[in-house]
């Protein structure tokens, strides 16, 4: 069976490998990735050092350019900054490979929680297999005493059985003879 992994394997990068060589010119091209969350604050709640304006002077307000898209570059009203990222372009490959790792990972990690928690349930379950086990060590020693104990009760009964016997035979025959 692991030879098989290991050849399944194998043929999973060669084909991996194969993709990305005939896709390469496909996959060169540039991707910039951007991340605006919708949520625009006051210059006033921005850090001191930002605000440098000296008062006489008027801040000089821009044009803003047309928002073409969802994703352009943000539109923000005068005297408001957006919470906004945008990256440097990457080739388009490098957010497959990126993606393919992150998702190892996030796989390994479930695999390793996985392996953690049954482990410990394991750990749970010998333990609770000993004391089970002390248990019925007790109760087999607290039988053995009893068993001891009614067998000296036993005999104890039996002499006294052997000794009532012949006074009963006795008074079986003086029944028998007077009735």
């Amino acid at each position: 069976m692991r030879y098989v992994k290991a050849l399944l394997l194998l043929l999973f990068f060669a084909c991996a490998l194969l993709f990305f060589m005939e896709n390469f010119k496909s996959l060169s091209t540039p991707l910039a990735l951007k991340l605006d969350l919708f949520i625009t604050y006051s210059s006033s709640d921005a850090p001191a050092h930002e605000i440098a304006a000296p008062a006489d002077e008027a801040p000089a307000v821009e044009a803003a350019p047309a928002k073409t898209g969802l994703w352009d570059d943000p539109v923000v009203p005068a005297g408001k900054k957006r919470l906004y990222w945008k990256a440097e372009a990457v080739p388009l490959y490098f957010v497959v490979i990126a993606a393919f790792v992150v998702g190892v990972l996030v796989t390994a990690c479930f695999f390793i929680l996985g392996r953690i928690r049954l482990s410990l349930e394991s750990i749970r379950q010998t333990r609770r297999v000993r004391a089970l086990e002390k248990a019925l060590a007790a109760l087999r020693a607290k039988a053995g005493k009893d068993q001891e104990a009614a067998g000296k009760q036993i005999k104890a009964l039996e002499t006294q059985v052997q000794k009532m016997e012949p006074q009963a035979a006795q008074a079986g025959e003086a029944s028998g003879t007077a009735g």
